[in-house]
């Protein structure tokens, strides 16, 4: 049984996405390569991208030849190299300072796969310990001396695991750190903030109601726009 599921997963018929394509969707991860971020990485990454999409287009009825369990396995063996990546520690002689970056990428798929792609629930310990972990990654590199492709990185990921952090001792800091780079962006709507996370691994569905509510909470106490709902004029 498991080898024919493995060819249903490869099987280039099956589970085809009838939509078109938004090709601004994770156009910011090559970027990355700049960084520090290796092509083994990008490559899990960018099969995420392609497994979000396909889910959500499964969910839409956008797929033609639809089949869950050939599209669960894709996803599991996708995580399964997700996991398998090198640690930044371990890639520490080949990239040097840069091994750092590449820790905050690494952890940062691990976040959203374990949010989105094959959720973990709190009582796992699972986000409790991601959290700590990208707090300590980004807190060993100067986000402020990236060029804004490094930032806009970090916005996105302060926002994803500022999420993951509610209710924690370290939400705090996500958001003065998040409303810090915003500010130095310019961004100030959430039109603007949801195009970067789009050009990076974001699924609407699972990352917007707490993503919001991260934005809402930065900007009541900022100048930045709370632009995502529309406010019907006085008769």
């Amino acid at each position: 049984m498991l080898p024919e599921l493995q060819r249903r997963a490869k099987d280039p018929n099956i589970n085809v996405s009838i939509l078109p394509s938004d090709k601004h969707r994770g156009s910011a991860l090559a970027g990355l390569l700049a960084f520090g971020l290796t092509g083994e990485a990008l490559a899990v990454m960018m099969e995420m991208i392609n497994i979000t999409v396909l889910v959500e287009d499964f969910v839409g009825g956008g797929l033609r030849n639809p089949d869950l369990l050939a599209l669960k396995s894709r996803r599991d063996v996708t995580h399964h190299r997700l996991l398998s990546l090198p640690t930044g520690a371990a890639l520490s002689d080949s990239l040097g300072e840069n091994a750092h970056f590449y820790e905050c990428c690494r952890l940062a798929a691990i976040m959203y796969a374990t949010a989105v792609l094959f959720p973990m629930p709190r009582m796992s310990g699972v986000p409790q310990k991601l959290v700590k972990e990208i707090k300590s990654c980004v807190d060993r590199i100067d986000v402020l001396i990236l060029g804004g492709g490094g930032r806009h990185f970090f916005i996105w990921v302060l926002a994803l695991t500022g999420v993951a952090a509610l209710g924690l001792p370290e939400r705090p800091w996500f958001e003065e750190q998040l409303s810090a780079l915003l500010t130095l962006e310019g961004v100030h709507r959430w039109s603007e903030l949801k195009r970067i996370f789009a050009s990076f691994m974001w699924m609407d569905t699972a990352c917007d109601e707490g993503a919001m509510e991260l934005w809402d909470e930065i900007a009541a106490t900022t100048f930045l726009r709370s632009d995502r709902r529309v406010t019907l004029p006085t008769p």
